[in-house]
């Protein structure tokens, strides 16, 4: 009695053991982004601002040519390994503002006729989705990466939200979720 007494104990005290150390190695969600905690990317120009954690730097640059306007943002982890030459690059995030005028698609029609929208991969249904109060559809897709992209259509932009990854551990998806809380968009 006394020995299945002894391995309970120990069982019990290797499962707690086990638990601490998953909880503190791997944290549950990140805090939410503040001002106080995160950088703040805001355009004018583009009608967008949003807060990013201090952990990315922010690659910004036009595609293509100088009409219709394309930005791209990646983000990029300031721990992430260097992109090498002529590759792909990491999984990440990337933001893009794609010039909707003078023709004023809406985001289902960008993202069934447009190239960029990954759509000829795509892995899901079109689904409606808000983030935050903004409307758009989102879809998940599969190429090099495994990818979910968000597409909004507004007077002047469509604006196509992106995060990609190799598995389902990687933290791109967590922080992407925390970007898009913090997301606001001129009407």
């Amino acid at each position: 009695m006394k020995k299945n007494a002894t391995a309970y104990i120990g069982i019990a005290i290797a499962g707690a053991m086990a638990a601490f150390s998953y909880l503190y190695l791997y944290p549950s969600t990140p805090d939410a982004l503040t001002e106080q905690n995160a950088r703040i990317y805001s355009s004018s120009q583009f009608g967008i601002s949003f807060l990013y954690p201090r952990a990315y730097t922010l690659d910004e640059r036009d595609v293509g040519p100088t009409a219709p306007l394309h930005r791209v943002i990646a983000f990029r982890s300031q721990d992430a390994a260097p992109t090498p030459v002529n590759g792909e690059g990491q999984p990440g995030i990337t933001f893009e503002f794609i010039e909707n005028e003078p023709v004023e698609m809406d985001a289902e029609t960008f993202i069934r006729d447009k190239p960029a929208s990954n759509w000829n991969i795509a892995t899901s249904a079109m689904t409606p989705k808000i983030y935050d109060g903004i409307s758009g559809i989102e879809y998940s897709w599969s190429g090099l990466y495994e990818g979910r992209s968000f597409v909004v259509a507004r007077r002047g932009f469509i604006y196509v939200f992106s995060v990609t990854r190799f598995d389902p551990t990687d933290i791109g998806p967590v922080n992407f979720g925390r970007i898009m809380s913090t997301l606001k968009l001129a009407e």
